[in-house]
């Protein structure tokens, strides 16, 4: 009887469970202290050094958690194939950071240089930062243990993308203490922070991977950055409905189409993550 009842709290639901309800400690940790933080070190190039060790700190300990509950993180070159089948996704769903904030980010390079190392320095490390610890932790962490909850049910790639991807947008509603950030811009964020949580979300089942993922989401984190003025958060700022909804539903569009076109492929990770 023991033996069995051990075995019902170690099978995978109850793993899941475990790690889903351990992200919400992990989150309230990371939003206390990182506030706390700006508190007490407004500066912003100090904040950012600061910052990123404590993200990389954070992340370690996600990545140590995850393995003591049979978790295997992934941040290496993973399944190429998948990467493939998910390239044409990301071509169409990042059209518009493709055509204009990447070559925005080279057309405006000498000008944000002459910013000064300080604010060069502080928006390289926010972005990456944000990139390596948001990848880490829903994609990762939050994902992957949503794969192991649903894992004895149909469609668990399925269901894992998009509850990881609503907390991922959920998420951002801590930007509302953002010094000038406004309702509307905040919860535009919070929408399209959902958006990217699902294309990320396929990119991972695909590739097996969060090199993929911490890439391009600290590239995207570091141009908004690039473009902010000095010592400001990016972000929060109000776009137009009609852009908005162009670029961000052909990406909710094109993410969503691969997720149940690819579903045979979604389970896959699970096998992949286990030690």
């Amino acid at each position: 009887m023991m033996n069995t009842q051990n075995e019902k709290l170690t099978d995978e639901p109850t793993k899941g469970s475990i790690l889903f309800a351990s992200t919400i400690g992990i989150y309230l940790f990371y939003i206390i202290t990182s506030r706390l933080l700006n508190f007490l070190i407004p500066n912003y190039p100090v904040n950012s050094v600061i910052h990123i060790f404590l993200v990389l700190g954070i992340s370690f300990g996600i990545i140590k958690l995850a393995s003591r509950y049979g978790f295997r993180l992934n941040y290496s070159l993973g399944n190429l194939r998948g990467l493939a089948r998910v390239l044409p996704m990301l071509v169409i769903g990042l059209w518009y950071f493709l055509l204009k904030s990447v070559p925005q980010i080279f057309n405006q390079f000498d000008e944000w240089r002459r910013m000064g190392a300080g604010k060069n320095m502080a928006d390289v490390l926010y972005g990456f930062s944000a990139g390596i610890w948001e990848e880490t932790f829903l994609r990762g962490f939050l994902l992957a243990g949503l794969l192991l909850l649903f894992s004895r049910g149909k469609n668990a790639g399925i269901k894992a993308v998009v509850y990881s991807a609503l907390t991922f947008g959920a998420m951002h509603i801590t930007n509302l203490m953002n010094p000038g950030s406004t309702m509307t811009g905040v919860f535009q964020q919070m929408i399209y922070a959902a958006i990217f949580g699902i294309l990320f979300g396929v990119v991972y089942l695909n590739t097996h991977s969060l090199l993929y993922g911490v890439l391009i989401h600290s590239v995207y984190d570091f141009s908004s950055f690039m473009m902010a003025p000095a010592g400001a958060l990016a972000g929060d700022s109000f776009i137009q409905w009609g852009p908005f909804i162009l670029v961000f539903g052909t990406m909710l569009v094109v993410s969503l189409i691969y997720l149940f076109a690819l579903r045979k492929h979604n389970e896959q990770l699970i096998e992949v993550i286990k030690k």
